[in-house]
């Protein structure tokens, strides 16, 4: 489970978390015990048990939940047509291997997301990645570079050394070197004119921020939610004898225009998130963006 200031805002599915009937909203209001901290999974215990106090609406209730591995699956990405033509576009974390259940490329289930929210009207686009932990990179830029639009997107940054991530008829790469590519004819760039509001929270991380940082800079964008969680960075990994690997933060991102990220990226909109309104018609944030949407653009 993640929480962020001691509300969940993810439980995974198939956890003893979820298992014992936790779910988003809830608020954690003891951990063994002790307050948790204002972070992500803030103050949640190490050990093989944790004893929690909970709260939803008026009830309050305790319980102790045993750690347990648990298999974690590859998330779709889902969209929908909003009123005032507006797609909603929800982007998961991906995982490594950018594949979906079913066997389907992350950035292939993206893009054809976005094709057939276009063929139904979309003309204001949303972006929400408050649920993405990060990952891999490349399928997520891939798959959502239609709204990104063609070329520099950014860069990793280090010193005066540079390394610049691209879109290009749906390809994602690094400098000169391809790195992910969506199957059959790309969908090409959608209208580049057209807003987009993108939806932050504190456990967008890491890739996450990377996508978010891939749409500053572009015209007709602007951030509500919260701060991310500040993992704006370039990590490099290195084997070890022993079979074990190290990750160093080698260096950090910067947006298209040049701007580097060292901290949280800020929203433009400040927004307090209501997680157990997440995606409902009382969301304060997306009620936010879509307000943004059909009545400044």
């Amino acid at each position: 489970m993640y929480f962020t200031g001691g509300t969940l805002g993810v439980v995974v599915p198939g956890s003893p978390a979820e298992q014992a009937g936790l779910r988003r909203g809830d608020r954690l209001l003891t951990l063994d015990g002790q307050a948790p901290g204002p972070g992500v999974n803030d103050g949640l215990p190490t050990g093989p048990q944790v004893h929690l106090e909970v709260q939803r609406g008026a009830a309050r209730w305790s319980l102790s939940l045993n750690r347990a591995d648990t298999p974690v699956f590859q998330t779709w990405p889902t969209g929908q047509l909003l009123p005032g033509g507006v797609g909603l576009v929800t982007l998961p974390d991906c995982h490594l291997e950018g594949i979906c259940a079913g066997g389907e490329p992350y950035q292939d289930v993206l893009a054809a997301l976005l094709r057939e929210l276009a063929e139904q009207g979309a003309q204001r686009w949303v972006i929400d990645l408050r649920l993405n932990l990060g990952g891999n990179m490349w399928p997520m830029v891939a798959g959502l570079g239609p709204l990104l639009g063609d070329g520099l997107l950014g860069a990793f940054v280090r010193g005066e050394e540079r390394w610049c991530w691209w879109h290009r008829d749906g390809q994602a790469g690094m400098d000169a070197e391809p790195i992910c590519q969506v199957s059959g004819l790309p969908i090409g760039t959608l209208a580049p004119e057209s807003p987009v509001a993108v939806l932050n929270s504190p456990l967008t991380a890491s890739s996450g921020e990377i996508v978010t940082v891939s749409c500053l800079g572009r015209s007709g964008t602007r951030l509500f939610g919260e701060a991310t969680r500040g993992l704006t960075t370039c990590n490099s990994m290195y084997p070890l004898p022993d079979g074990a690997t190290l990750f160093i933060t080698t260096a950090l991102d910067a947006d298209r225009t040049g701007t580097v990220y060292d901290t949280a990226l800020l929203p433009d909109e400040p927004v307090q998130i209501d997680w157990a309104a997440f995606q409902t018609p009382n969301d304060p944030v997306l009620n936010a963006a879509l307000h943004w949407l059909t009545t400044n653009c």
